[in-house]
């Protein structure tokens, strides 16, 4: 635990300080973090090309999936307010690099956080155009995916990516990272370091392609259940 609490202080607040005044802060502290401090080691098991703008879809493990996801995307990320608030100075070179878009959950339905999102597009910067969000819509912590009715049935959260469908205009990417709960646990406040962190970055899926919501769903619950058992520990 004094680990644990030793460590969420160092990332969350004295190295966001030490970055918080250098160009593009939040991407060198995040990068510090992961590599010279917590010593991932990081690898690519299956990438695409990333998509120039769209959506990316990411599985949600941790509180450190706000650093590993959007840091690998080169995305802005889409989360609840309380979220950026627990990774305290983090959050502040997230902030002032405009690469964090934050709404209050329970407060705004999905009609209103697209609007939101769309308004952070018109800032464009490089970042702006691809938005990572968790379509689980919370911390997950099944340990196995047998089939994509059981992802869609349990996990899925439909009213954002309904929205992004019925819109036709932007594609989805499915970016599923295994072993980022075994690095940083806040649950069990408990931290390993050099940690393999595997990922996949599928293949885009365009909404355009699909005449009805059903086949767009499917599609993505058949990439999720793929990728999320290839990034598992053997």
């Amino acid at each position: 635990m004094i680990t644990f609490l030793l460590s969420f202080f160092t990332c969350t607040i004295i190295f966001p300080l030490y970055f918080l005044f250098f160009p593009d802060c939040w991407n060198k502290c995040i990068h510090h973090i992961l590599f010279n401090f917590l010593k991932i080691k990081h690898k690519f098991i299956k990438k695409s090309h990333l998509i120039p703008h769209g959506y990316i879809l990411a599985n949600h493990r941790c509180f450190l999936d706000f650093a590993v996801d959007p840091y690998f995307s080169k995305s802005s990320v889409l989360g609840r307010y309380f979220a950026f608030f627990a990774v305290s100075f983090i959050s502040l070179c997230g902030f002032k690099d405009k690469r964090i878009i934050p709404f209050h959950r329970g407060k705004k339905n999905a009609n209103q956080v697209l609007q939101i999102i769309k308004k952070h597009r018109r800032l464009k910067n490089k970042y702006s155009s691809r938005i990572l969000f968790y379509p689980e819509g919370t911390r997950q912590k099944y340990k196995s995916l047998n089939s994509p009715s059981e992802f869609k049935g349990n996990y899925l959260k439909y009213g954002l990516l309904k929205r992004i469908w019925e819109e036709g205009v932007m594609p989805v990417q499915l970016m599923i990272t295994g072993n980022k709960e075994h690095v940083f646990n806040e649950k069990k406040w408990t931290i390993r370091f050099g940690v393999e962190v595997k990922t996949v970055l599928g293949e885009p899926l365009y909404p355009v392609d699909y005449d009805d919501f059903g086949g767009f769903v499917d599609a993505i619950a058949e990439q999720w259940v793929e990728y999320y058992n290839e990034v598992l520990d053997d």
